[in-house]
C-alpha cells in the first residue's frame, strides 16, 4: 500500500514525462526553450524530470554511443581516417575472459581504453580491472628485480 507521499511523487513523475520527451527533442535542436523549461520548473518538478530522463536512457549502450549525436562531422571523419592499432582494437571482438591469464596484452589495453572512453560494458570494465592488476604486478616485479640487482 502506498502512502500519500509516494502517490504525490508518482504523480510528479508521471506529469514530467511530456516535459522530458519535449526536452529530448529540443536539446538537439534549440537550447533556448530548454533553458525556459528548466528555469520555470520547481525543485520537485526538476527532480521528477531527472528521474524520468534517466529512466528514458537505455542502459545497455555506452556513454560514447549515447552522446554520438553531439560529435561533429570532423570528429567522425577523423575516426574514419584512424588506422592501425587503435582502430583494430576498437573493432576487436569483445570476449570477457574468466581467467586473467586468458587476456592478451592487446585486449587489456583495448579494454582499458574503451572503459576510459565511457564504455561500461562488462568486457571493458573487467578488462580495465585486469589491466591494472597485471600492470601493478609487473611493476612490483620490476622494482623487486631492480632492488635485488642493486644489492
Amino acid at each position: 500500500m502506498s502512502t500519500p507521499e509516494q502517490k504525490r511523487k508518482a504523480r510528479l513523475v508521471k506529469a514530467a514525462i511530456p516535459t522530458a520527451t519535449q526536452l529530448v527533442t529540443l536539446v538537439r535542436d534549440d537550447t533556448e526553450p530548454v533553458h525556459e523549461i528548466l528555469t520555470s520548473a520547481t525543485t520537485e518538478q526538476l527532480y521528477a524530470l531527472v528521474v524520468v530522463l534517466a529512466a528514458m536512457v537505455p542502459d545497455d549502450r555506452s556513454v560514447a554511443d549515447l552522446l554520438d549525436w553531439t560529435r561533429t562531422d570532423v570528429d567522425r571523419a577523423s575516426d574514419l581516417r584512424r588506422t592501425g592499432q587503435q582502430a583494430r582494437f576498437r573493432n576487436m571482438p569483445r570476449i570477457v575472459h574468466a581467467n586473467e591469464d586468458d587476456w592478451t596484452d592487446d585486449e587489456l589495453r583495448a579494454a582499458r581504453s574503451a572503459c576510459e572512453r565511457g564504455d561500461t560494458s562488462e568486457w571493458a570494465t573487467e578488462g580495465r580491472r585486469v589491466y591494472y592488476r597485471v600492470s601493478h604486478r609487473r611493476r612490483r616485479a620490476r622494482v623487486a628485480r631492480a632492488l635485488q640487482a642493486a644489492s
